[in-house]
């Protein structure tokens, strides 16, 4: 991927492995967050992903009687990367 069409030079080490874990196609919940980056706010990690220009998506999933947010790399944005990339 094409990753210097977004502002990445602000981006904390934490939200950098984040990114990256989506960018290969991964999607992450809280409890994965926690456990896999150390991170304990993921939904501010994606708040500050998306200030430099990505778009993330956010899918509400139920187990049980359990809510959850499932988070993924928006599929428009790797499209559109890949035409400004096609340009170049």
């Amino acid at each position: 991927m094409h990753q210097e069409s977004f502002n990445l030079t602000h981006m904390s080490p934490q939200c950098r492995a984040i990114f990256d874990h989506l960018l290969r196609g991964g999607t992450i919940t809280t409890m994965e967050a926690m456990r896999d980056f150390g991170c304990c706010r993921l939904s501010e990690r994606c708040r500050e992903i998306e200030a430099t220009g990505v778009v993330i998506d956010r899918e509400r999933v139920k187990i049980g009687k359990k809510h959850f947010t499932r988070y993924s790399y928006h599929k428009q944005s790797a499209r559109q990367e890949y035409r400004m990339e096609a340009r170049a």
